[in-house]
């Protein structure tokens, strides 16, 4: 995992992540989903929880609610089981990404613990000894408890760093998380090598994220999940408005939204209506299109500075 993990701590700290790290982890914590979200019987929920494919022991409990990690977690099993994977080779998956051993490398990376410096600082706390605090018995069992597994990582990972993230499954029951970011990184492996080059089925984290996304409300992913940001939500939002044709976005040299064109063609077959076009929001420039010298369609590009909108 290590050479995998210490290229995403650099892109981490690049993008100031860890700056929204803390609001994002509260919020895919939240326990929001029920069973009928899922869209599986209790019947079908029993069998799995019995076969231990879920995170939570859910055998001798009732069905309480799910928070993120979860509720995309049984979106995937529900996913392999249309596609025929066997019960054992998801409880082998299962097994794999919830496995702690991760916590070494918690106790002895210097690259993550430039993180948690990084996320102090950003949640204005006082920088500690972690040399002498991770010493302690008692700290290193609160860590393992509240460890995150392998699933919840790769998940901040797809929200959080925007990666597109898949499962790759053959038939010998052998499994790989995907990213294609990291394609030279797997390339340079034998074992990964060989794997990619045979047959496998592709379970994408990322498609099943999007599709999560696309069926709520753009305010309530920015302002309760934090998956988008307002920028992001202004996009989207002149995206959807009527008679859009396009939308570009141009970024600072920083690498920030700054300036969106919006481009809005209407029917404009009189001058009343075209006088009502052009005094609407402000227009950059106009095109007009004209047959048997009427004006038949009128294209408006507004130009809109991010940081007026109240998002930058």
């Amino acid at each position: 995992m290590k050479y995998l993990i210490n290229p995403e701590l650099d892109l981490l700290l690049g993008k100031k992540a860890t700056q929204e790290f803390r609001q994002v982890h509260n919020s895919i914590r939240e326990l929001r989903y029920t069973i009928n979200d899922v869209d599986v019987s209790s019947r079908v929920m029993s069998h799995w929880a019995k076969e231990g494919l879920l995170f939570e022991d859910l055998r001798d409990k009732k069905w309480r609610r799910f928070d993120l990690v979860s509720f995309i977690w049984l979106k995937c099993i529900k996913q392999m089981r249309e596609f025929n994977i066997s019960v054992p080779v998801i409880k082998k998956i299962r097994d794999s990404l919830q496995q702690q051993d991760v916590m070494d490398y918690v106790m002895n990376s210097d690259d993550l613990r430039s993180v948690i410096i990084e996320l102090c600082k950003a949640d204005g706390q006082e920088v500690p000894d972690l040399e002498s605090v991770l010493s302690r018995p008692e700290v290193r069992e609160e860590v393992r408890k509240e460890l995150p597994n392998f699933f919840k990582i790769f998940l901040l990972d797809v929200i959080i760093l925007k990666e597109h993230l898949t499962v790759l499954v053959n038939r010998e029951g052998e499994f790989l998380m995907y990213k294609e970011s990291f394609k030279n990184q797997y390339m340079r492996n034998p074992e990964i090598r060989a794997f990619l080059r045979g047959s496998y089925l592709s379970i994408s984290i990322s498609g099943l994220m999007m599709d999560y996304c696309q069926s709520k409300d753009l305010d309530f992913l920015a302002d309760e999940m934090y998956i988008l940001d307002k920028n992001e939500v202004a996009v989207l939002k002149a995206i959807r408005e009527p008679g859009i044709t396009s939308v570009k976005v141009r970024f600072s040299s920083k690498g920030e939204f700054d300036l969106m064109e919006i481009t809005r063609r209407q029917k404009a077959d009189r001058v009343q209506r075209l006088y009502e076009i052009m005094l609407e929001e402000g227009y950059q420039d106009i095109q007009l299109s004209f047959q048997g010298g009427r004006t038949i369609y009128c294209e408006n590009t507004s130009k809109r500075k991010f940081d007026e909108l109240g998002t930058g």
